[in-house]
């Protein structure tokens, strides 16, 4: 088997197993780390992480994850800014959007503005799997 030909069946496994590369945006270390843990569980790829909207962006524009994982308070750039710049450039970009409760108006503007979904913080391992097994559908 030619390389080529390894580097095309491990995509189509990859594929199969419903494995997805996802990129972590959220400016607490913490939540970064918890949301990492529990995608790795899932056997998803975790392709990058980025604290503010800014790195999100340039994240997004280099490595082209799958899906995106995106808190709505950040300094900088807030995940709202940062979700319109990114579909404004990729209509079809996957985000799913993380809030604290209480933030409902702000989940309802980033749906508004092209999140698929959103989970609520702190973390619940099972709604956060169902989340992106729906988005990436």
């Amino acid at each position: 088997m030619k390389l080529s030909e390894c580097q095309c069946f491990s995509y189509m496994f990859e594929e199969e197993l419903g494995m997805a590369r996802i990129l972590i945006v959220d400016d607490a270390k913490f939540m970064r780390m918890t949301l990492s843990n529990i995608l790795i569980k899932a056997n998803h790829e975790v392709v990058g992480e980025a604290e503010n909207g800014i790195m999100a962006i340039e994240l997004f524009h280099k490595e082209k994850p799958d899906l995106v994982t995106l808190d709505i308070t950040m300094p900088e750039k807030n995940g709202i800014d940062a979700l319109k710049e990114i579909k404004q450039q990729y209509p079809d970009a996957k985000i799913i959007m993380c809030s604290a409760m209480g933030q409902q108006k702000m989940v309802v503007e980033a749906i508004e503005a092209g999140a698929k979904d959103f989970i609520v913080k702190p973390f619940d391992e099972s709604r956060v799997i169902e989340a992106i097994d729906r988005v990436l559908g």
